[in-house]
């Protein structure tokens, strides 16, 4: 089981679920987008770790963000939606789902965020220090 195949999965049934209340939306590309952002969380947190442990500031602007966030979602397009891929996954994932799994998708999510603005409040501290 490809873990980051699985979190699509369960985030694109999500969507799926509330589909009614997100009308004209596109799932798979919503997915993704999703997936992208928690990635690209992941990576900032490990980012401003770094800068905490270190003591020095390695990202000093905006750009590189966003260009990492931009080639993350380029590459997640290549996995996910080019050619249809992700009817693949669902395909796949649908027989495998399990109540285990989804607790775990929910506790990575929640993690991903606890940790991004717990370590982004003491990298503001570390800004702010002259």
């Amino acid at each position: 089981m490809n873990p980051y195949y699985f979190l699509y999965y369960k985030i694109y049934v999500f969507l799926n679920s509330i589909n009614h209340t997100l009308k004209n939306t596109i799932i798979e590309w919503s997915a993704m987008c999703l997936v992208t952002a928690l990635v690209g969380l992941n990576l900032f947190t490990l980012i401003v770790i770094f800068e905490i442990k270190s003591g020095h500031i390695y990202i000093d602007s905006a750009f590189p963000e966003k260009s990492l966030m931009g080639i993350i979602l380029i590459i997640n397009y290549f996995i996910f939606n080019r050619k249809d891929r992700y009817k693949k996954i669902i395909k796949k994932y649908t027989q495998k789902d399990s109540s285990l799994s989804s607790i775990l998708v929910v506790f990575y999510c929640i993690m991903t965020f606890w940790l991004f603005f717990h370590y982004g409040s003491e990298a503001r501290e570390l800004r702010i220090k002259p």
